[in-house]
């Protein structure tokens, strides 16, 4: 199997035109992660999930940026949430890189779906990493779930993507992803990304898949100050294992409206 790191390293892909991806198998990590959850969440979202954020592009391209997720109760405590900061199988990564040279979308093919089903917990972790392809070192993860109650005190600030993100949704999923700087050899002289900020509104979910709009924000590290970068599109996730959704918490879920 080749390796390539996985997950929100592909942001290099849309900054600078180089495919890549981040992402750790569920274990242990080496960086923090928290998950608050703010309010009744209609979906059980237990198991582990292939996120799919489309990046809409001027001219009407896109760039499909891919991470794994993991989601359990332990002890009948709440929800946790784990981004898996692996490598992806060979024939994924050539079919992702394909995709994102050409500034399509990436559409996983049910070959690609029953591999990850079945290989996800055994991925390798990075034990390199290529600043110039876009592979990031994770400082800290923090999720946070929430519903349309909750949304103005959560998103006070949203603007005209995010609004419509939020909008109709029956829930709401930030990932904040904060990533430490990387030594650089000699000469080298790359905008290496500081943290990504995406916020999922869920507007259809079924057993095996959710779907919905995305609003991401990089920021970058600029010669004096962080360059931010913004991009929307649609987004879709894929349950890849887990049981069946628990009664009163699967299947479809009803669009929520954002308190005004």
């Amino acid at each position: 199997m080749r390796k390539r790191s996985f997950a929100a390293g592909a942001v290099m892909a849309v900054l600078c035109g180089v495919q890549a991806l981040a992402a750790p198998p569920a274990v242990e990590t080496d960086y923090v992660e928290t998950t608050t959850v703010d309010g009744d969440i209609p979906l059980d979202l237990s198991g582990v999930w292939l996120v799919i954020a489309d990046m809409q592009l001027p001219q009407e391209k896109m760039n499909s940026v891919p991470e794994l997720l993991t989601a359990s109760r332990k002890d009948g405590a709440g929800l946790t949430l784990h981004i898996l900061d692996v490598r992806l199988p060979a024939a994924i990564d050539d079919a992702i890189k394909a995709a994102t040279k050409k500034s399509t979308r990436w559409e996983p093919t049910q070959k690609d779906l029953g591999m990850l089903s079945k290989e996800w917990s055994q991925l390798p972790r990075p034990t390199t990493r290529d600043v110039k392809a876009g592979d990031v070192v994770y400082g800290q993860v923090d999720f946070t779930l929430v519903t349309p109650e909750h949304y103005d005190a959560r998103f006070a600030a949203r603007k005209n993507a995010l609004s419509s993100v939020l909008a109709e949704s029956a829930f709401a999923l930030e990932i904040v992803e904060r990533y430490k700087p990387q030594t650089l050899a000699p000469g080298e002289r790359v905008a290496q990304v500081m943290e990504r900020r995406s916020v999922y509104g869920i507007r259809k979910a079924g057993d095996r898949m959710i779907e919905g709009k995305q609003a991401t924000g990089y920021l970058a590290a600029g010669p004096t100050a962080p360059l931010p970068l913004s991009f929307s599109g649609p987004f879709r996730m894929y349950r890849l294992s887990g049981a069946a959704p628990v009664p009163g918490k699967g299947g479809k879920v009803q669009r929520g409206r954002p308190s005004h």
